[in-house]
């Protein structure tokens, strides 16, 4: 594929210009599509594309990582290349077309696209979205959104040109997030996909699964860690061996940035310079009744026997070489990377 031609951004306070945009992106959409842009996935888009910067954030499930997508679409200029699934795709779209305020041109535009007639499916949407957002906001980067282990990403990596990024938290409370994550949702509506699963598994109804919530929570909480105990340090792996010492090499070798989930702003800053948006989203502030009852009161002690051995080494070597709690102090990229060789 050949990087196209980007078109100057066009004056959308102009209703001829707006008629002209409309007809760049559905145009450029239907190229896309075209060239295979999105059957079977969207990374052709990394190809049309090869001046772009490739963040490549390793997103661990329940550390933060959801805010930390939608920030790098609304403050970096990182367009999402999504994971197949209907989750990521959908994701992406509603972060491009959000990107901008309500009642801006910019922002009418994009979210023109998500009314039902604007598209035939969901690949044309996102294509057009896509689209838009390249010709509005100009991206200088594009990062890949969705769960990728760190070995699954080094493909596509280019090295002295891309970058690599994590968000951590301790491996325990990783999974207590994880469990109150899957009561809360399920509770909320037993019919998503990922709920129609865990009451497969459970072999429950969503009536059987609330009053398990409410008396035997522990018991519920240990099921679920069984089917679904997600490892940082699969995730962190940059080969088939998710081992302290191979992690911790890789980590090196490949200079991955690493922060505590809550230190999420201070990286982005260093990395990519000032944020506009804060990217802390935590939905367990939004949880009401017995899901937030339930979220209160997992204790680590459940989680715990869950984690495994050698996700907590490492968790255990980034925190006592410092680089857990370094951005917070204002650290800056160059030392970090020495900091990283350290260890």
């Amino acid at each position: 594929m050949t990087t196209p031609e980007h078109t100057p951004t066009p004056d959308l306070s102009d209703p001829a210009q707006i008629s002209r945009a409309r007809q760049t992106i559905e145009n450029e959409a239907e190229q896309m599509r075209h060239q295979g842009i999105g059957a079977p996935d969207y990374f052709g888009l990394m190809n049309l594309h090869p001046e772009s910067q490739r963040v490549f954030f390793i997103h661990i499930p329940k550390c933060g990582g959801t805010s930390v997508r939608k920030t790098l679409v609304h403050s970096n200029k990182c367009a999402p290349i999504p994971l197949s699934g209907s989750g990521p795709i959908d994701q992406a779209i509603a972060y491009m077309a959000h990107c901008y305020p309500p009642k801006t041109p910019q922002g009418e535009l994009l979210r023109s696209y998500l009314a039902e007639d604007a598209a035939m499916d969901r690949q044309q949407r996102f294509l057009r979205v896509y689209a838009g957002y390249q010709l509005i906001q100009n991206p200088e980067r594009m990062f890949i959104l969705g769960h990728k282990q760190a070995r699954e990403l080094l493909p596509y990596y280019r090295a002295g040109k891309d970058i690599f990024f994590t968000t951590v938290r301790d491996p325990a409370e990783m999974l207590k997030s994880m469990v109150a994550y899957r009561v809360s949702h399920t509770l909320k509506n037993d019919k998503r996909p990922d709920s129609v699963n865990l009451l497969k598994y459970l072999r429950m109804d969503i009536d059987t699964f609330t009053e398990a919530v409410r008396s035997q929570p522990q018991a519920l909480a240990e099921k679920i860690l069984k089917k679904e105990a997600p490892c940082m340090a699969a995730f962190l792996s940059f080969d088939s061996k998710p081992n302290h010492s191979a992690v911790m090499k890789s980590l090196k070798t490949n200079n991955v940035f690493i922060a505590h989930m809550s230190e999420q702003n201070q990286m982005l800053t260093a990395l990519f310079g000032e944020q506009t948006v804060q990217p802390r989203e935590n939905s367990s502030h939004t949880r009401q009744g017995l899901a937030a009852e339930f979220t209160a009161m997992v204790p680590m002690a459940w989680t715990s026997p869950f984690v495994d051995a050698q996700s907590q080494k490492i968790y255990n070597q980034l925190e006592a070489s410092g680089i857990i709690g370094y951005w917070e102090k204002g650290g800056t990229k160059a030392g970090y990377l020495e900091l990283l060789r350290n260890l």
